[in-house]
């Protein structure tokens, strides 16, 4: 990681702490590793966990929550499943990962506390979004496109989603969107289903086509 990549990680963070009121990472997460351009972007939705039961990934120095956190519960240990699927490699420390809101909390908060977290995050999404410079978007949670492109004033076209088994009712499991964001220029995005809990199906029906159309950003 260069030392520009370093000062902005710290100038977020501390910028971050300073509008939410927040002073320890024991209730936020802002990065998932290293900050630097990478042509993948995967937005979750928030931070999971308390003060007591996660570790803390030291990404100033390296680390990565796909990596060195990734038994940490089954969404992190899943993301990193479908990244390394894409990539091609168990070599995914310079994929970005970014969420919706950076506050952390154990489940969903209320869907007011969500846009209200949402908008305090929101400009320095905007901001880390035009330094990572992604050519595509991954959300991990097909929902959380358009609570993405609602909370950041953005415009979106949806193509047909791909539903598949969840239980007594089908849920998408891929659904592919043109985004527009205020401050960046139109990006393919790509909503799957939730990875907290990835079934067998979903393996043998999405990764072809993650690897189809994400896998070529990683060619060469």
């Amino acid at each position: 990681m260069n030392s520009e990549s370093y000062d902005l990680m710290c100038d977020i963070d501390e910028r971050y702490r300073a509008a939410s009121g927040l002073k320890s990472r024991a209730f936020y997460s802002i990065f998932y590793g290293p900050l630097r351009p990478c042509p993948l972007l995967v937005i979750n939705a928030n931070p999971g966990g308390t003060p007591t039961n996660f570790r803390i990934v030291d990404v100033l120095s390296g680390e990565h929550e796909y990596i060195e956190g990734r038994l940490s519960g089954p969404t992190t240990k899943n993301g990193a499943e479908i990244l390394q699927t894409i990539v091609g490699s168990s070599d995914i420390r310079s994929i970005q990962v970014l969420n919706r809101f950076f506050r952390r909390s154990p489940t969903q908060p209320m869907p007011g506390l969500q846009k209200q977290y949402a908008l305090e995050a929101r400009p320095f999404l905007a901001e880390l979004i035009e330094f990572i410079q992604p050519e595509a978007l991954l959300f991990g949670g097909n929902a959380g496109v358009l609570k993405f492109t609602e909370a950041h004033s953005g415009q979106v076209k949806a193509a047909e989603p791909i539903f598949g088994p969840n239980g007594s009712f089908d849920a998408v499991y891929f659904q592919e969107y043109g985004l527009k964001l205020p401050y960046y220029r139109e990006i393919p995005a790509h909503g799957i289903y939730h990875p907290s809990n990835l079934k067998s199906v979903f393996r043998e029906r999405v990764y072809p086509l993650l690897k189809d159309k994400l896998g070529p950003l990683f060619a060469g």
